[in-house]
């Protein structure tokens, strides 16, 4: 039986020898990972041990003496500390790693090594030391060699602890892992204690390194079973405790299996307190989170005082032995700079959008108002296309004339009660808030300002919005729009509107500036009537209208009378205040239709349309009192003033031209002055029947 046990024992250690030559190659290939190193030296003192001690224990090879004892207590010292060292690299004991801190663990062998191989300290380790046979010998442990199993236990212990610490590893692949290292660290610790309190030749010589063997084979065991250089799970648990992202594991049944530290600050719960438990436990159904836990939602947003937090969640499930039951891994993320800057880029397009659409509409009112040039166009085309163009009610203009008082310019889709309350005035009522505007107290468009003339017939439209016409700093005006009641205008927008109001401002000016660029070309600038080339313009209108619809019309050729006088006594500047004056009250006699010019020097020329040459002399003589009447002062001056007029007209046949009319006008204003001036003459025919040559007057002759 012992012959069996003795064969038994050979074998089993050259087993262990040849597979330990195998892990300490392998450690060796994988010495990047955690605690590889540490192992290839816990390895390379159990294959020293075994080598040696094969060779004492083989009766052939063996000469049985303490020199071989010497060399194994040298591989001896290599385990405690390689041991206790693999398990603080393999635990991720930073303080441990590549640190001068390893080589303490290794003094205390050393020490004990310097003593077994000096001679006079021999029996320190090996006491009343005797060869039974060759293989065989006895003795017992000096205090030194306790004293070395001792610091074995020490170490031992220290990585249990460590080890054990880490049970608290959440998930069963963990768990199992640090039992089967426990385990591993299990033998040596039984087999050291039954060496010590029975030191026989088999437990010191067979099953004492058969049990470090066999633990060296059980972890590597675990190497390929749990992967334990491939994948460092205790070391893959500490960079996820670390990990900025909440990881959060749940059984199938939702009971909390691992939570790292960020994910604990998330749910603000202390995870090794609720391990085990449902999540009802220690989530309230109130909370924001509880929905994301139970995979109802995938996000969640956090209210702080800085601002919203913005989180994310993403569902793994995972297989768990073969299948048969799954846990549920949840990751949580702080999405929040992605938000912001998701939100930043659809803003910048948002307002990209915005102002290509803001750009499109001044893009399309710009074109339709430089296409206007005519001042009533503007202001009632040009004031369609704004108020269509930006979706208002109606709108409407308020300009300033020449002595700033407000009178509407144009509008568009006027309410009938709003356009009947306008036309009540001419002029609008005094008005404050005008006032202000062209003041400038108003520089961009504003909400909801009464409106005088709507005030007044009590006529209220929520959405109102008044945006100042101005020229640089010229205030000209304001442009009223009726927005929906609810509308809500952003900076944006009074931008936009004050632009629009702007464009609007400049087109209005242009018209006007045209207006009076025409009005300039048509007039006579000293007193304001039609000049001559304008007046034959419009005088060929009327005779052209009036011979289509058989209307009869009449010329009145004016002469101031001896106005060579008034320029020879009183000077030119006074002669040319005679003119306006006279131009002035010969327009209050007449009517908006009638048309007066200048003719030339101090002649005018008024056409009378539809009016026959009876009513044409009323008018030409109350033309001619009007200002024979009132003498025309002249600061310190009265000038008596008379005129000569002659009165020509075409009937309703249109029997003749406007040429031949002012020719007969003409001879008539001449029959006038001949006569003795002051007076009205109106032309007739000499050949006919009252004429100088009729046949009545031939006769009498």
């Amino acid at each position: 039986m012992e012959k069996l046990f003795f064969l038994t024992s050979i074998l089993l250690q050259s087993i262990a020898l040849i597979f330990t030559s195998a892990f300490i190659i392998y450690a060796w290939r994988k010495r990047e990972m955690p605690g590889s190193l540490s192992f290839m030296l816990w390895m390379v003192g159990i294959l020293g041990w075994l080598t040696i001690n094969l060779i004492n224990i083989i009766p052939v090879v063996g000469n049985g003496n303490v020199g071989i004892y010497r060399f194994i207590l040298l591989f001896q010292g290599l385990l405690p500390g390689s041991f206790l060292l693999f398990t603080l690299h393999f635990t991720g004991q930073k303080l441990w790693v590549r640190s001068w801190r390893q080589l303490f663990l290794f003094v205390f062998p050393l020490i004990i090594i310097y003593f077994g191989w000096t001679q006079p300290f021999t029996e320190l380790l090996w006491d009343k030391f005797q060869v039974i046979s060759p293989g065989v010998e006895t003795y017992t442990y000096g205090w030194l060699y306790l004293f070395f199993w001792f610091y074995f236990y020490i170490c031992l212990f220290i990585s249990v602890f460590v080890f054990v610490k880490y049970m608290r590893i959440r998930g069963v692949f963990y768990q199992d892992q640090v039992r089967f290292i426990l385990i591993s660290a299990l033998l040596p610790t039984i087999s050291v204690a039954g060496s010590i309190f029975w030191p026989s030749p088999m437990m010191i010589n067979h099953i004492l390194p058969i049990s470090f063997s066999g633990s060296g084979l059980l972890v590597v065991f675990g190497i390929y079973k749990y992967r334990l250089f491939d994948l460092s799970m205790i070391t893959y648990h500490t960079l996820l405790e670390n990990f900025r992202d909440g990881l959060i594991i749940f059984d199938q049944k939702s009971r909390l299996i691992f939570a790292n530290l960020a994910a604990e600050n998330l749910l603000n719960v202390d995870s090794k307190q609720q391990i085990g438990k449902h999540v009802n436990h220690f989530v309230s159904q109130d909370s924001v989170w509880f929905p994301v836990l139970i995979g109802e939602q995938s996000e969640a947003i956090i209210l702080t005082e800085t601002g919203e937090i913005h989180y994310e969640a993403e569902q793994i499930f995972l297989p768990i032995h073969n299948d048969l039951w799954k846990q549920k891994l949840i990751i949580i993320r702080d999405v929040t700079p992605a938000y912001e800057a998701e939100q930043a880029e659809k803003e910048a397009r948002t307002i990209a959008e915005n102002r290509a659409m803001e750009l499109d509409v001044l893009r399309i009112i710009a074109e339709k108002l430089n296409r206007l040039v005519d001042f009533d166009r503007v202001t009632q085309d040009g004031l369609q296309e704004i108020i269509s163009r930006l979706g208002a009610r109606f709108g409407y203009i308020v300009l300033a004339d020449k002595n700033y008082r407000p009178y509407l310019a144009g509008s568009y889709n006027l309410p009938v009660i709003a356009e009947a309350a306008f036309k009540k005035y001419t002029f609008c009522p005094t008005c404050k808030v005008f006032e202000k505007f062209m003041n400038g107290d108003y520089q961009e468009p504003v909400s909801f300002l009464p409106c005088a003339v709507l005030d007044e017939f009590s006529i209220s439209y929520p959405g109102l919005i008044s945006i100042p016409l101005r020229l640089a700093e010229r205030q000209i005006g304001v442009l009223n729009l009726v927005m929906s009641p609810n509308a809500v205008f952003s900076g944006d927008e009074i931008r936009l509107l004050q632009t629009i109001g702007d464009q609007y401002s400049a087109a209005i000016e242009r018209a006007r500036l045209y207006e009076e660029a025409e009005r300039m070309a048509n007039l006579d600038p000293l007193t304001e009537l039609y000049n001559r080339r304008y007046f034959f313009e419009l005088a060929h209108l009327e005779f052209e209208r009036a011979c289509r619809y058989k209307h009869p019309i009449s010329v009145i050729m004016l002469d101031i009378d001896l106005f060579k006088n008034v320029n020879d006594t009183y000077g030119h500047l006074v002669g040319d205040q005679v003119l306006r004056t006279i131009a002035d009250r010969c327009q209050t006699v007449l009517r908006s239709s009638d048309k007066i010019g200048r003719y030339g020097g101090e002649e005018f020329v008024i056409i009378l349309p539809e009016t026959p040459i009876e009513m044409a002399e009323k008018t030409a003589n109350r033309i001619r009192l009007v200002v024979s009447d009132r003498p025309i002062l002249l600061e310190n001056l009265k000038v008596a003033i008379t005129v000569s007029l002659g009165v020509a007209s075409m009937d309703a046949d249109c029997n003749l031209t406007l040429e031949q009319v002012l020719d007969q006008a003409d001879q008539a204003l001449y029959r006038a002055k001949q006569s003795g001036r002051n007076r009205v003459h109106l032309w007739s025919d000499p050949y006919g029947m009252n004429g100088l040559f009729s046949k009545n007057k031939m006769d009498l002759l």
